[in-house]
């Protein structure tokens, strides 16, 4: 189950999907980068 995509249903749900996109790829990369993980660079624009 990918985080992200829980995450961008939680914003959708919430009707705030701009904010939501920006706040959340942008901790979203911070976690991958912690990871290390190389999924993490596929990161769908």
């Amino acid at each position: 189950m990918p985080l992200q995509h829980s995450y961008k249903l939680l914003c959708s749900i919430v009707k705030q999907a701009d904010f939501c996109s920006e706040v959340l790829d942008e901790m979203f990369l911070y976690l991958c980068n912690i990871r290390i993980n190389q999924q993490c660079k596929k990161k769908k624009v």
